[in-house]
């Protein structure tokens, strides 16, 4: 009997190149010790195979999502270190001045976001539990509500 050819690892491409589309392709091949050339195989048949093509978009998204996570806690270092050089800073220093105002500019303008983002989800979850009054034309007759 011949050798049979070894099954082509959709999990492998396809996390391959979600990595390289999100990290790089540095970044990917070192973490599966792939070479070049693979990715560029990987690649080649994203065109072609709806599976991969399938498999590669879920495991991006997922990774893609993943950032969220480390977004909080990168945030409140980031705030820290802020506060600790705001503290530090020589006030007669005219770049610490300038970096220090940047900063604190900068963190002012992420919590308005975040409170407009928490407004926004409040109000649908408002509007989801109670919803707005139909309109005259969306009100269903109660006739229409009887069987015949």
């Amino acid at each position: 009997m011949g050798q049979r050819a070894p099954l082509f690892d959709y999990h492998r491409a396809s996390s391959v190149l979600a990595e390289a589309s999100v990290y790089g392709d540095l970044q990917a091949l070192k973490n599966a010790r792939l070479s070049k050339q693979s990715l560029r195989n990987y690649r080649k048949m994203l065109q072609t195979d709806e599976t991969l093509l399938h498999m590669f978009h879920h495991k991006k998204k997922t990774l893609e999502s993943a950032w969220s996570d480390e977004l909080a806690p990168t945030i409140r270092s980031g705030i820290k270190f802020i506060a600790k050089a705001t503290l530090e800073a020589d006030p007669s220093d005219a770049e610490s001045i300038k970096a220090v105002s940047g900063a604190i500019q900068m963190l002012t303008s992420v919590d308005m976001t975040r409170r407009v983002l928490d407004a926004r989800i409040d109000e649908r979850q408002a509007s989801s539990i109670n919803p707005p009054p139909l309109r005259p034309d969306e009100r269903v007759a109660s006739s229409d509500l009887i069987p015949n």
